[in-house]
């Protein structure tokens, strides 16, 4: 009875299939006979689970379409995804002026990679929601390390912005300090939130001036991030590339405290994809005052929801996700919904986890990039924001 050691082994998280236990014993003589064909014992994990793979395969020969659904389970539910399985050492981008793909988690058997577009259908911000311990700061994590590991700092710079004062991300980039991030703004108050948009907002103005006069000089509209950095290569300019702009907002429903802001929020949402300006909200809770900017927002990573958010059914404009989410997306899995259409259509991502090998990865990426400075300002309490019109974001005041 190897097979049900396998299968239905209680001590795997989420991975119970006694519902197909009846029909599974019907077949057992077939299935104990080809099992011995295997012959060889299991004596790790690792061998337990290819012997899974390649038993399951020919399970289905066997007993019907209904326990191929076994493999996609197993594969699924293993308990991490590692930066390997996103091939982390193998990440190169290829030639692409108009969008940003960056590997975060698999959707079994194919890599998920999330999308940034300044044309086209790709999203424009992306949207993460999840109750507290579901992986939504695992999944920030892997973003940043994944992305700076594919694209230099002249394509893709990160600004990271916590207005609760994240241990998990003051740690994260305390030990794993990279190029490609420029600035951590954390304890951000509410007040600080207009400082901020405004200046995401003039550093959208700075690239359309950049636009304006890159189009002077070559006789030719530049309407996009893409036209501009393929015009400079085309023409053999030189001058540097406009790199993406990610701005990664934790506990983002503090930006809405007011009509006001909420404005400013959605302006940089519609705006910011031809300037290469993107945002990732990340938030506990799904607020009333919000739905106006996630209906501009067609990317979405949903995990386990809490009883505290509300207005769920706006993540989805396919509605079938909601009654399947509490078995399709297990606490504490690192697994999440994950859509680039609206929630029209979503993928069952697992993260991929870094395992305590941060520092590991912060020194790949850096001999990666080693001609980069790491350079970047830290704002907190003792280091307010200070608007300025005439700088680009982030503005910083550092005191005496």
């Amino acid at each position: 009875y190897s097979f049900c050691c396998i299968f239905f082994n209680e001590d795997i998280p989420y991975l119970n299939f006694f519902t197909l236990k009846n029909k599974i014993n019907q077949s057992l003589k077939k299935a104990n006979a080809l099992f011995k064909q295997f012959d060889y014992p299991i004596i790790s994990e690792d061998e337990e689970y290819k012997l899974c793979l390649e038993f399951g395969k020919r399970l289905y020969n066997l007993i019907g379409d209904s326990e191929a659904a076994i493999i996609n389970a197993y594969e699924k539910n293993k308990n991490i995804i590692s930066f390997d399985q996103i091939h982390f050492y193998e990440n190169h981008a290829t030639c692409d002026y108009d969008r940003i793909t960056i590997p975060i988690g698999v959707n079994y058997p194919t890599v998920w990679e999330m999308e940034f577009g300044s044309v086209g259908n790709s999203p424009i911000a992306n949207f993460i929601v999840g109750e507290p311990g579901t992986g939504k700061s695992q999944l920030i994590n892997t973003i940043i390390l994944s992305g700076a590991k594919k694209y230099s700092p002249d394509e893709l710079i990160f600004h990271l912005i916590d207005f609760k004062n994240n241990s998990d991300l003051n740690a994260f980039m305390t030990t794993t300090k990279i190029p490609h991030v420029k600035a951590i703004l954390t304890s951000v108050k509410e007040e600080d939130s207009t400082i901020i948009l405004s200046n995401l907002l003039i550093e959208c103005e700075n690239r359309i001036e950049q636009f304006k006069e890159l189009s002077d000089q070559l006789q030719k509209p530049i309407r996009n991030i893409g036209e501009y950095n393929r015009g400079i290569d085309e023409n053999h300019l030189n001058l540097p590339h406009m790199p993406k702009l990610i701005i990664i907002i934790d506990e983002c429903q503090h930006l809405f405290v007011s009509d006001a802001l909420s404005e400013m929020c959605e302006r940089i949402v519609r705006e910011g994809r031809s300037q290469g300006v993107h945002l990732i909200l990340s938030t506990q809770v799904v607020e009333r005052k919000m739905l106006k900017t996630l209906r501009l927002i067609s990317g979405i990573y949903c995990f386990a929801l809490g009883s505290g958010v509300n207005d769920t059914s706006e993540l989805f404009e396919n509605k079938k996700y909601l009654s399947t989410m509490s078995t399709d997306i297990p606490k504490g899995s690192y697994m999440c919904y994950a859509s680039n259409n609206h929630g029209k259509d979503c993928a069952t991502v697992k993260i991929a986890y870094a395992d305590k090998k941060e520092v590991q990865y912060a020194s790949e990426i850096c001999t990666e990039w080693h001609q980069y400075p790491i350079d970047f300002a830290k704002i907190g309490d003792q280091s307010p924001l200070q608007y300025s019109p005439n700088d680009s974001f982030p503005t910083i005041n550092y005191g005496d």
